[in-house]
């Protein structure tokens, strides 16, 4: 609802109408769910494929962010394909929503007990109690890395990155490439210290994600800025 809200604001600014944002919030937010499950599933396969039923058990838990955001900007790409909307302009508007949201939504996390990380013998370690919390039973009572705390402090200095950056980028999608390269940045670094079996390479499977959205985050900047000069020499040739 806080995305929603900011990225009609900041869509709205950059001439974007807000009828048509509201009509693909609703879609976005479906494919956001979808996309999060299909995510969990592929990282979590030898649990789903011991019992495939427990793909449809939503009720249990399993959402991976990763998979929210890559739905959603691919759903983008298709509408902004359809409709002739600019992409990178749409989103670099609506880009700014994202952390905020983000910070919000980690304080169920931190609630739950879902974003669990390592046992910490630092004094800030979060002390989970609660049997119905969704932190393995063996870390009850056990002072635990404050994952999605440090997730909430890292979102926030995005968003104060992407405020910032906001007023001095003129090139169209440069905001969303920064975001790219940021929040996974923060995911790579923070999901060291968070509970989870290695996928590839000593590394775990939303770590490999983070790096190739850095990865793809770099390239964007590259490319779209070449292209904007690009454009800027061919216009003053033609003037």
């Amino acid at each position: 609802i806080s995305a929603y809200f900011i990225c009609i604001h900041f869509g709205t600014q950059a001439g974007f109408s807000r009828d048509t944002l509201s009509k693909m919030a609703f879609g976005l937010t479906i494919l956001g769910i979808v996309g999060s499950r299909i995510v969990h599933i592929v990282e979590h396969w030898s649990h789903f494929a011991a019992s495939p039923m427990r793909i449809l058990a939503f009720r249990d838990g399993g959402l991976a962010i990763y998979g929210a955001i890559l739905a959603v900007i691919l759903g983008i790409l298709l509408y902004t394909y359809a409709t002739g909307m600019n992409f990178w302009r749409l989103m670099d508007a609506i880009v700014i929503g994202v952390p905020f949201a983000f910070i919000i939504g980690r304080f169920g996390c931190l609630i739950m007990g879902d974003a669990w990380g390592w046992p910490t013998k630092a004094s800030w370690g979060i002390v989970y109690w609660h049997s119905d919390t969704s932190i393995p039973s063996q870390f009850l009572g056990v002072p635990t890395f404050p994952a999605p705390i440090m997730l909430q402090l890292w979102n926030l200095g995005l968003l104060i990155v992407l405020l910032n950056l906001r007023y001095h980028v003129q090139t169209d999608g440069i905001l969303f490439s920064v975001y790219l390269i940021v929040y996974s940045l923060g995911r790579f670094i923070i999901n060291t210290w968070q509970v989870g079996d290695t996928f590839f390479i000593g590394l775990k499977f939303t770590q490999l994600l983070a790096l190739g959205l850095i990865t793809t985050g770099f390239i964007l900047i590259i490319v779209l800025t070449k292209r904007t000069q690009d454009q800027n020499e061919k216009m003053a040739k033609l003037s």
